[in-house]
């Protein structure tokens, strides 16, 4: 079932037609409003429809009006349902535009934009800077840019989308309507892990996004990137941004890698904005270059940029003195700014001449593909065309120029087909072909009668004409329909390509991850082993060292004791030796002579035991000849 809403402005009926967006805010569809799409919110809440109601009184000035070309798909009514609910809003349709990175990126520039060079990648660096600087100055915060939200035709004009997504300020009652998304790698390090649902942002983090977006469009690959020479593993991007590290910094954990394009081959100009935005913003967010000082920067730069003398297709800055892209071509072998095939391109022989090689003329396609950076107004393409001989399309009305004038794309893939074919008859060349003949006049059929009334003659004029119109308008219309199944037909091969190198490298990069996840997990085993060889080791050592310290230990206690029985023994000879002079003196006082004798003898034979005795027998003897002196002593028989 078709949906019909309704405008709130003017109470005018809006039909939905194909859908050609749908994401986790609503879908975005054609209507029958020619040059309008509408956006339909899944789920559209008080806050959206106040903030629309905001943005609607408070629209940007559009800097590319004076082109006829829409710069800012910027809310222009609310949608509502039958019921008066509102539901969504209209907004114009940006026409023969593609994403951003179908022209940064070099293999999709070579197949999408083969014209598009480095000329007109400043052109579209400038351009996408002076949107922004025109977004900013009524207040908003974009805060989710990204290629995904900038539009680029092939005259370098770019247009901004997604707009419902902006932070807005109501300067009338000061509340703020939060941006609630963002994109990696366009996150300014002042913003990364927080929640954009409950996080004020302004200009300044802005400013980090656009200088992004420019390196993408004069580089064609994020900044913060390189060859990685820190330690272990190179961070994700987001940590780098995080740490600010990128190619161009002071920090040595990153360089440029052997594709990497140098900052000096842009003017110094732009290589000061992005220095100052990447290294003196990463700890001063408010030093980033705002959006009018890098148009400025790329104004400058852009009228510095002049043409390779060998090839057409190169584009150089003056102050870097040479041409880059012939160093890069000749050194890795590779040209991201190609000549177009049979545009007239200069290019050297073997011999050192130049040989200039001329489209077809035979087939528009390849003069529409060789004329985008010479020509830049429709009027001096008809002139060229003209000049150039291809009186087959002879344009003889207003009409014709038009059908260019409506932003007609100069390196469209496809031929333009004039709106009036010279087969188209002269006015003394329309008669009437009823009965009504003249004698001497004569018509087609060779009918004889009279000429028709002047007024009739002329409306029969201007019905032909119209006719004539209306069939080359459906020639046209089938024509730019031809144009346009073509273009969807190619964008699905491109799209199915682009899949299948996706899922190749996926592919790759799981057999990689899963090498060097068997690599990594034969080393953690490799160290366990090593380790436990070296506790094995350790152990043993500490076995060998109890073993030794306990031998030790004994050896001691055995010195111990031997010496404390050498001791011992030394004490027992001197107290024997005692004893035996007091016996022997008490000897004297208490018996014979004979008996004297003999118990001198017997004391002497006991003192000469203990002293001969060995340490572990002096114990006993001299138990022993202690008795025998107490006996002598008191008297008694030994």
């Amino acid at each position: 079932m078709i949906a019909v809403l309704i405008r709130a402005s003017n109470n005018q009926p809006v039909t939905l037609g194909k859908q050609i967006a749908n994401s986790g805010e609503g879908i975005v569809s054609e209507t029958n409003l020619s040059g309008y799409l509408a956006k339909i919110y899944h789920n559209p809440t008080l806050e959206r429809i106040e903030k629309l109601k905001v943005m609607l009184a408070n629209p940007p000035v559009d800097p590319m009006a004076s082109q006829h070309h829409i710069s800012i798909a910027f809310p222009l009514d609310l949608l509502q349902d039958q019921s008066g609910a509102v539901v969504g809003f209209l907004m114009p349709a940006i026409r023969d535009s593609r994403e951003l990175y179908t022209v940064y990126h070099p293999s999709l520039r070579k197949k999408k934009a083969p014209g598009f060079n480095w000329y007109y990648l400043h052109i579209t660096a400038l351009n996408t800077a002076w949107i922004i600087q025109a977004i900013h100055e009524k207040g908003y915060v974009l805060g989710d840019i990204k290629p995904q939200n900038i539009l680029v035709n092939d005259r370098a004009l770019v247009a901004v989308i997604d707009t419902d997504s902006f932070q807005v300020c109501d300067a009338r009652t000061g509340k703020v309507y939060l941006c609630h998304v963002g994109s990696e790698g366009f996150t300014p390090v002042e913003l990364l892990g927080k929640d954009f649902s409950a996080t004020y942002q302004t200009e300044i983090h802005d400013r980090f996004r656009l200088a992004v977006l420019i390196h993408y469009l004069l580089f064609g690959y994020h900044p913060f990137s390189g060859q990685w020479l820190g330690v272990g593993e190179s961070p994700d991007q987001t940590e780098l941004i995080r740490q600010g590290l990128w190619y161009g910094g002071k920090n040595n954990s990153i360089r440029p890698s052997q594709n990497t394009i140098s900052l000096d081959v842009v003017h110094p100009a732009i290589k000061q904005c992005f220095l100052k935005c990447f290294n003196d913003g990463h700890t001063a967010p408010h030093l980033r270059p705002t959006a009018q000082e890098w148009r400025m920067a790329l104004k400058v730069g852009l009228e510095d940029l002049i043409v390779c003398q060998n090839s057409d297709s190169h584009y150089h800055s003056q102050n870097y003195g040479k041409c880059y892209w012939c160093e890069r071509t000749t050194k890795l072998g590779v040209d991201i700014f190609p000549p177009i095939p049979g545009s007239s391109i200069g290019v050297k022989t073997a011999t050192g001449t130049t040989v200039l090689r001329t489209p077809n003329t035979a087939d528009p396609t390849q003069l529409l593909q060789f004329l985008p950076r010479q020509i830049q107004n429709p009027r001096k393409y008809w002139q060229v065309l003209m000049g150039i001989g291809l009186g087959s399309l002879a344009i003889t009305t207003a009409a014709g120029m038009n059908l260019l004038s409506q932003n007609q794309s100069l390196t469209s893939s496809s031929p333009i087909i004039p709106p009036y074919s010279s087969s188209v008859p002269s006015p003394n060349h329309l008669v009437n072909d009823s009965d009504d003949c003249a004698p001497e006049s004569s018509n087609s059929n060779g009918c004889k009668g009279t000429v028709k009334d002047p007024k009739k003659a002329e409306q029969a004029e201007m019905e032909l004409l119209k006719q004539e119109q209306e069939r080359q308008s459906a020639l046209v219309a089938k024509e730019k329909q031809a144009v346009a199944e073509a273009e969807q037909e190619q964008d699905r091969q491109l799209v199915a390509e682009a899949e299948q190198e996706q899922d190749r490298q996926l592919v790759a990069e799981a057999e990689q991850a899963r090498l060097e996840a068997g690599r990594q997990k034969r080393e953690r085993q490799a160290a366990l082993r090593l380790e436990r060889t070296r506790q094995t080791a350790i152990r043993a050592n500490e076995r060998a060292e109890i073993e030794q310290a306990r031998s030790e230990a004994g050896r001691q206690k055995r010195e111990r004791q031997v010496a404390l029985r050498l001791k011992q023994s030394r004490q027992a000879r001197i107290g024997a030796e005692r004893r035996r002079q007091i016996a022997i003196k008490a000897l004297d006082k208490t018996s014979s002579p004979q008996k004297h004798k003999h118990q001198e003898r017997s004391i002497n034979q006991d003192a000469n035991s203990v002293n001969s005795a060995k340490p572990w027998e002096s114990r006993v003897l001299i138990k022993r000849a202690s008795d025998d002196l107490e006996n002598i002593i008191k008297g008694e028989k030994p």
